[in-house]
């Protein structure tokens, strides 16, 4: 039996997505992030569609984005996303179908690049789709492989290798001391060991579970859901107890805070009069659910967010 020695990162994964950019909201505010604390998600920038979108890199503080990858084809179904950083912030995981550009289905595999979007390098050579990508320490990827059913994986970038950890899931997020992996599977929100042994459900009954992360302190999940009978933020005690809905709202995506005081989300609004896609928007509220507000103003499709 495989052990490895993980660290944590924050996920957030999992609903393909992008956004144009518009204005920032200039004014801090007490219980915003400090200083040198960023967001990495996923833009469609182009079309409004979501069927383009590339990696940009966005300081909470200051509003300063910078985008980081690039489509590479005039193709409708180019994708850079899945973006998350290395808990040591000096890289960022992603997903891309660039190198199966001929394909009218291409396939996902990920990659690894620098934080200012340099060194873009594929790390995974598989016939399958490969997504959701989380770091489990500086040197160790878990994923998802495959899709229906996905398997959950662990990649060494060190040497290449992978292991399968023989589990059926999605949205892969570690907890704080690398020991444990909550997964989605079948509507349910689950833990594992990260061997792969002792799967356990912790929640069940919320259609459209998505995009779990751990709270930094390892008490809770925060998680997604966009099912009509359902919608909306969820947390929940890592043992399964306290179910709490913070929000009601169609959230495409969302993020702790370094801190764990704040959960940064994906706002999807109004439908504009021109039908082309609704007013997304990039909004903060506290870890209870209070004084949520506008951080940025965005339009066309986003989402996966992970925030440092």
């Amino acid at each position: 039996m495989m052990t490895f020695p993980f660290k944590k990162t924050l996920i957030a994964t999992t609903l393909l997505a992008s956004v144009t950019l518009g204005a920032w909201q200039s004014s801090a505010r007490a219980q915003d992030p400090a200083p040198d604390s960023w967001i990495v998600y996923e833009a469609d920038v182009a079309d409004f569609t979501g069927h383009n979108p590339d990696i940009y890199l966005l300081n909470v503080t200051s509003g300063e984005i910078e985008k980081l990858t690039e489509n590479l084809v005039n193709r409708q179904f180019l994708r850079n996303t899945d973006p998350v950083f290395s808990p040591d912030g000096s890289k960022i995981a992603f997903v891309s179908d660039r190198d199966d550009a001929a394909s009218t289905a291409p396939l996902t595999e990920i990659y690894v690049m620098e934080r200012d979007g340099s060194n873009q390098t594929r790390v995974t050579f598989n016939d399958v789709y490969d997504f959701s990508p989380t770091w489990l320490d500086d040197e160790h990827l878990v994923y998802t492989s495959g899709f229906k059913p996905g398997k959950l994986t662990i990649l060494n970038l060190t040497d290449g290798t992978e292991t399968s950890l023989g589990i059926e899931g999605y949205s892969p997020a570690p907890n704080a001391d690398g020991t444990e992996i909550a997964y989605v599977f079948n509507g349910g929100l689950y833990v594992v060991q990260a061997d792969g042994s002792d799967p356990r459900q912790v929640i069940a009954g919320i259609a459209g579970i998505a995009g779990p992360s751990w709270s930094p302190d390892g008490s809770q999940f925060l998680f997604t859901s966009l099912d009509e009978t359902a919608r909306g933020i969820y947390v929940v005690d890592a043992d399964g107890q306290n179910l709490q809905q913070l929000s009601d709202e169609a959230v495409l995506s969302t993020a702790w805070s370094p801190d764990g005081l704040t959960i940064a989300y994906v706002l999807i609004g109004g439908i504009p009069q021109d039908g082309m896609h609704p007013d997304i928007n990039l909004y903060a509220m506290q870890a209870d659910g209070s004084d949520p507000h506008l951080l940025a103003a965005l339009a066309g499709w986003n989402a996966n967010l992970d925030w440092q």
